[in-house]
């Protein structure tokens, strides 16, 4: 019986060792969306943005406000309309420690986490009366990560805490309050 229970503990100490050994690395992907580490971005091209989908109306009122944040530049542009003919827009200066510092908040608040099943992929509709937020991972026009949320509930692809998400982007823009009072 002692050999057994030897047996056995040594299996799982070998298997916990393997564990270990090929679990590490900044780019190992996160294991919920098979995606790298935010963090792993920090000295890329690659860029994250929110965007605020104001409630649904007329195409001559509807707003709303997106916010990028890169390596070099975080940027809020306050747009008109359904097809988003900027209004005003800002950039302000980024540089690499600063995005790290960022992404690495971002991926603790869960932005990487979502479901990307097919019938979740549309926000469009959704929450009439309140904001719908989506949540990207950008490299150029490629699109590598996008889970969406609203105001409205738990309704969307997205399983992080949407307050924090919202708030880490609001940060980036020094003059957000003032860029986005008339909103």
């Amino acid at each position: 019986m002692r050999y057994v229970a030897g047996f056995v503990i040594t299996i799982f100490l070998l298997i916990f060792a393997f564990i270990l050994i090929f679990r590490g690395g900044s780019d190992a992907p996160d294991p919920q969306t098979g995606a790298p580490q935010l963090v792993s971005y920090a000295n890329t091209s690659t860029e994250v943005r929110l965007t605020i989908d104001r409630p649904v109306m007329a195409d001559q009122v509807h707003r709303q406000i997106v916010m990028t944040v890169g390596r070099d530049a975080s940027q809020l542009s306050y747009q008109q309309g359904y097809e988003g003919a900027v209004v005003r827009s800002q950039t302000y200066a980024n540089n690499p420690t600063a995005y790290a510092n960022f992404l690495r908040a971002l991926e603790l608040a869960g932005f990487n986490k979502g479901d990307s099943t097919e019938n979740l992929k549309d926000e469009r509709g959704h929450c009439p009366e309140g904001d719908r937020y989506v949540m990207e991972v950008r490299d150029g026009d490629r699109v590598i990560q996008r889970f969406w949320s609203t105001s409205c509930g738990n309704i969307g692809s997205f399983k992080g805490r949407i307050d924090t998400i919202i708030l880490l982007f609001q940060r980036q823009i020094p003059d957000y309050i003032t860029l986005t009072a008339d909103v």
